[in-house]
């Protein structure tokens, strides 16, 4: 839980949109990880590992400011190590949730299938989660 609230942080301090929000930014750089190797997954340290070193190099810049949220927002795409593939990891499982604006009312309208068998089902897992804190 700690290494999400951490992320949580991170996240709301992104400011990649600055010159277009009208309330201000809250980081100065975003960065956007595929999902963590096994040394990430295992210390929950996003980028701590040979692939967060070089990137480091490659930003030019510190660990501290690295790991600074007032100063990049490090969010990745799958939160697990999805295991190891043929030539190397695999991707972050694919995640079956379109986004919830009402923009995608015509996307659900033409596929009723998500209302009927993926929200049941993620209404059941969100339950058994948070039931376990």
């Amino acid at each position: 839980m700690a290494a999400f609230n951490t992320l949580l942080a991170q996240v709301r301090a992104c400011i990649l949109c600055q010159a277009h929000l009208p309330l201000g930014p809250r980081a100065d750089i975003l960065i956007v990880g595929q999902a963590p190797g096994r040394k990430v997954h295992e210390s929950g340290i996003p980028f701590d590992d040979a692939s967060g070193d070089r990137l480091l190099e490659w930003l030019g810049v510190s660990r501290e400011q690295f790991y600074d949220p007032a100063q990049l927002a490090i969010v990745p795409m799958g939160l697990c190590y999805p295991g190891t593939g043929k030539s190397g990891d695999n991707p972050p499982r694919q995640i079956p949730m379109p986004h919830p604006s009402p923009r995608k009312n015509v996307w659900l309208r033409s596929n009723p299938w998500f209302e009927e068998r993926v929200i049941p089902l993620l209404h059941q897992r969100v339950a058994e989660v948070l039931a376990q804190t």
